[in-house]
């Protein structure tokens, strides 16, 4: 079932299982709608040293300021994915709706950090084959996580630290989201916890393209990225689609092979 839900397949990644000593920190829904809590959340990351991966919505960088500080997180080692344009579940849209939608989130992206490999996560972390198969057709690496402690819900500190904590281990996604006037702050307290926690183990935060260096997402060619190669990823080529479009049809043909077993 995972290819019919669209959480599995050659693009789609949660956790690392080679990996013996990274692990990812991964911010939903950024930059916050107030800018004031986005500058608090990277004054917290510069103090405590460490570079994580955020989930851009499009739609959340309201004003000239939330850009720049998307481009204040990127000169700061920080990551930036695709999350889409609005904070809602994409599964009921048609393909070209999706397209249309990851087009529209990917130019913010490209004009704050050119050249970035392509990387996606779902809103809501919902998708299914269809939102799959347009990812690898646009070159995209999907990531999910494995550790989720449901901080868009539960305002209690301690319980999500703990949480996360318990169940992140080297190679493992962590998920939590970007704080909010009045909502989710907590993660003001949390991540500063959960750095800690993950250091005391031994363990070193990394963005996603350095626990996932071999991801397939694709890196536009531009004037430093033409001609260069790139490790795990591929190059815009007339062929790419049409190669996606067959790695997708043999994996659903494995799938419906091994579901009707």
């Amino acid at each position: 079932m995972g290819l019919a839900t669209g959480t599995r397949g050659s693009n789609v990644v949660y956790f690392n299982p080679s990996e013996t000593r990274l692990v990812a920190i991964t911010i939903d829904d950024a930059p916050s709608r107030s800018a004031e809590e986005f500058r608090a959340l990277l004054d917290l990351l510069q103090e405590l040293g460490v570079h994580v991966t955020f989930q851009v919505i499009s739609g959340h960088a309201l004003s000239d300021l939330h850009v720049e500080l998307l481009r204040r997180a990127v000169s700061e080692g920080h990551q930036l994915t695709n999350h889409t344009t609005l904070d809602e579940k994409c599964t009921k849209l048609t393909r070209g709706e999706f397209r249309s939608r990851l087009a529209d989130c990917q130019a913010l992206l490209d004009g704050v950090a050119p050249n970035a490999r392509r990387w996606f996560r779902p809103p809501l972390g919902l998708m299914n084959a269809k939102m799959r198969s347009v990812c690898a057709e646009e070159g995209y690496s999907v990531c999910l996580g494995d550790c989720y402690s449901s901080d868009h819900d539960i305002p209690n500190v301690e319980y999500h630290a703990t949480t996360l904590l318990r169940g992140a281990s080297a190679g493992s996604v962590i998920i939590v989201h970007c704080p909010e006037e009045g909502c989710r702050h907590q993660t003001l307290e949390v991540v500063p916890k959960l750095v800690r926690g993950l250091q005391q183990r031994g363990l070193q935060l990394a963005t996603l393209d350095e626990l996932f260096p071999d991801a397939v997402g694709k890196v536009k060619v531009g004037p430093q990225t033409a001609g260069a190669s790139a490790i795990g990823s591929t190059l815009e080529t007339p062929d790419a689609s049409e190669h996606a479009k067959t790695l997708i049809h043999s994996e659903m043909q494995a799938d419906q092979c091994v579901c009707s077993i």
